[in-house]
């Protein structure tokens, strides 16, 4: 009787030893293949980091090339340009450059930046315009837009229509001139933005409200080398359009105390 009980214990002894002695060997065998994937993943970055090294010292010197043959090239295409007599260049990317801002702005400004046209219009004039741009005394394309965002605010709706590009001088830079005709719908916000002064004129309010002004605008580019506008200019015949529109007693009226320039700016530090 002693015996069997002692035979049974051995019995499941052993059977307790050997699922002690599976288990260790299938924790080792993780541990194995955990040390394996670690040791994998070590290689594998150091791989990558290499990789990644070479392909950014690849476009490093791919790009350096393209910048020294890039230079080369401007360079080259700088000495053609000399050598081409003025009556033979057609000043093609200077115009150009000026019908497409007439046509980009060609309905106003958008102001709201989720509005795909006010990317378009803003990339537009970044692209072909200098940072240091001189336009209405102010450096900087933001004096621009502000006056396109202030023409939006006040008018109900803004048309330009270009009526004509030349080039009117050529040394020591490109000029080009610009006539447009600019169709602004007046509204009340143009009454209390431009014409306050005639809040409590109600005849001559209600003739302006809702009549269209038709004001001819002067446009001039001035380009640097490189073909990008440095200085831009602009001359509104303002009294010939609000003559047209009220006749000369009104007129006199409207011009005492208008917030427009001639240069076609509004002035929108006086604004309540």
């Amino acid at each position: 009787m002693e015996a069997t009980k002692v035979e049974r214990w051995h019995e499941q002894r052993k059977i307790v030893d050997v699922e002690m002695a599976r288990r260790v060997a299938a924790e080792n065998k993780a541990m194995q293949r955990k040390n394996l994937r670690r040791v994998q993943s070590k290689i594998n970055q150091r791989r990558y980091r290499a990789e990644q090294k070479c392909m950014t010292e690849h476009l490093y010197k791919t790009v350096t090339a393209l910048n020294t043959e890039v230079a080369r090239l401007e360079g080259r295409l700088e000495s053609l340009r000399l050598t081409i007599p003025v009556s033979l260049r057609t000043f093609e990317p200077e115009t150009s450059v000026a019908k497409e801002y007439f046509h980009v702005f060609c309905n106003g400004y958008r102001s709201d930046e989720t509005d795909p046209v006010h990317k378009h219009q803003h990339d537009f004039l970044t692209s072909v315009m200098k940072q240091d741009l001189v336009f209405m005394g102010r450096v900087g394309i933001d004096k621009l837009l502000d006056q396109w965002s202030l023409y939006s605010k006040s008018f109900q709706s803004v048309e330009m229509v270009c009526q004509g590009v030349e080039v009117v001088s050529f040394s020591p830079n490109v000029i080009i001139h610009g006539s447009t005709v600019l169709r602004l719908h007046i509204s009340i916000a143009t009454i209390e933005m431009l014409f306050p002064h005639l809040r409590h004129n109600e005849l001559l309010t209600t003739k302006l409200v809702g009549r269209e002004l038709s004001v001819v605008v002067q446009h001039i580019f001035e380009f640097d080398r490189n073909c990008k506008v440095q200085r831009f200019e602009t001359h509104s015949n303002l009294v010939t359009a609000l003559l047209t529109l009220l006749g000369p007693l009104d007129t006199a009226a409207a011009l005492n105390g208008i917030r427009m320039s001639i240069s076609g700016e509004i002035v929108a530090s006086d604004l309540d």
